[in-house]
């Protein structure tokens, strides 16, 4: 009798996988999913395999809250912080994700600055940067109207919320990536954040922008001891002068410790 369950347990997931096919769509199982496909499931397939938490996450360049609300909904124990610089955008943020509990807002931006900084304001929220020269920007000879916003480290913000460790960093600052993982050196020197999302939009530096390079940052984190997994495009740009929009995902793998080669303080 169970041989026989089994069997038409198999035809109908053969039937199931045939009518799915047959609508342009494609049955797989979330763990059988190569990496680059979605940076929520590689980091929970991770996690369960090196026993990392992923209870304290921080979306950095929140803008509404597209992030923010898919990790409360994929990781319902985490502490979601979601940072925004932009006033406007950060009123649209709460608004959007409501009253959570697991919800910590913050109208703040991250770099090496503590105190008051420029950012400029594009007629797209998710173009803002603290950078006038940010890759999009230039691209398409967007001009942006600089405002004032408040600015601290990740390092100092860590300290002032008592804060021990960062399970997951998630960075979208339109070219500004680079010098928030700047201001987290001594989180990264204690090997305190085990995943770090981050945007890029070319392997290599390009002349006339700053940031948004993928060699760049990999140089920058490499001697701590983290290591490239994968990369995910979010938009290509086929007509004109090609242009990417994409991601990567760095982890601090275990043992990392022994492969970090940047000195103590």
């Amino acid at each position: 009798m169970q041989g026989c369950v089994v069997q038409i347990n198999n035809v109908m997931k053969k039937s199931l996988r045939w009518l799915i096919g047959r609508a342009g769509y494609e049955f797989i199982r979330r763990d059988d999913v190569p990496f680059g496909y979605d940076v929520m499931w590689d980091i929970k397939r991770l996690s369960r395999m090196w026993n990392y938490t992923t209870d304290i996450f921080f979306d950095v360049g929140a803008n509404i809250g597209q992030t923010t609300a898919r990790a409360l909904r994929e990781l319902p124990k985490a502490r979601v912080f979601a940072f925004e610089p932009h006033p406007h955008t950060f009123a649209s943020l709460k608004k959007a994700i409501g009253e959570v509990e697991n919800f910590k807002p913050f109208n703040l931006g991250f770099g090496i600055t503590i105190g008051e900084v420029d950012l400029y304001e594009y007629d797209i929220s998710v173009l803002n940067s603290m950078i006038q020269n940010a890759p999009f920007a230039v691209h398409y000879q967007k001009d942006g109207k600089r405002i004032q916003v408040k600015s601290t480290t990740i390092d100092r913000f860590c300290l002032e919320q008592n804060l021990p460790n960062i399970d997951v960093l998630k960075i979208d600052t339109e070219g500004f990536d680079l010098v928030v993982l700047e201001g987290s050196k001594n989180m990264l020197l204690g090997q305190k954040i085990k995943f770090i999302y981050t945007e890029f939009n070319d392997i290599h530096p390009k002349s006339g922008t700053t940031g948004g390079s993928l060699s760049v940052i990999d140089n920058f984190l490499h001697p701590y001891g983290y290591r490239f997994i994968a990369s995910y495009t979010d938009w290509i740009d086929k007509d004109g002068e090609f242009f990417l929009v994409c991601n990567a995902l760095f982890v601090l793998p275990p043992h990392a410790r022994e492969s970090s080669t940047v000195p103590p303080h």
